[in-house]
């Protein structure tokens, strides 16, 4: 199965995902946003209208579901489906409907539960990880701006609350990164391990 980390920019989840792959010996799967979006001819970070925000956000879905086919098992990945949720609906705001169409509109809906069935088919357990203490300006992050951090944060959580009862989740609060990587694998030893257990009772029976 996958195992995935979701959070706001600049939280870690990069490195915490190397670690627990060269620890555990399984194969970490980096998701570049920025890469992607730089394919379809997109800045991921740019100031785009709404409508190509949105056609963005297809292609980077689109990206990451080949992504995951292709991928070995098990495996952690530094970004989810529930990540991408956040970064379209944190574009859109009360007057949102003044700036595309119907259909656009009806299209972000769909765009979330896509997200979401594609989480809850492919991942076995995913892990909120809060944010670091400072944050790392880089040219593939957006600038500095708490309010657009906890934007990001609070709808990720949401978006995640969805899928109580059909994905394993958890939230990493700790910011010290030893302690992150042993939460991390700890957890998916435990479920590799009553997977692996399951599966050799089905096999006897």
């Amino acid at each position: 199965m996958l195992y995935g980390l979701i959070g706001a920019s600049g939280s870690g989840k990069t490195t915490l995902a190397t670690m627990v792959a060269d620890t555990m010996g399984i194969q970490f799967v980096e998701t570049s946003i920025t890469k992607s979006a730089a394919k379809h001819g997109f800045a991921a970070g740019g100031s785009l209208d709404l409508h190509d925000r949105l056609t963005l956000q297809h292609h980077l879905l689109e990206d990451f579901v080949k992504l995951i086919g292709r991928c070995e098992r098990p495996a952690i990945l530094d970004r989810t489906p529930i990540d991408m949720i956040a970064y379209l609906l944190c574009e859109f705001g009360m007057h949102s409907h003044k700036s595309v169409s119907d259909a656009d509109l009806v299209k972000v809906e769909k765009y979330v539960e896509c997200c979401l069935d594609v989480t809850s088919t492919n991942f076995d357990h995913v892990f909120f990880v809060n944010q670091l203490d400072f944050y790392e300006v880089k040219e593939t992050r957006p600038a500095v701006n708490p309010a657009y951090t906890l934007h990001t944060e609070t709808v990720m959580r949401g978006a995640l609350a969805r899928l109580e009862g059909e994905v394993n989740m958890s939230v990493i609060e700790n910011t010290d990164i030893n302690i992150r990587v042993e939460h991390v694998t700890s957890i998916i030893e435990d479920r590799l391990n009553k997977l692996g257990a399951e599966r050799k009772a089905a096999m006897l029976n």
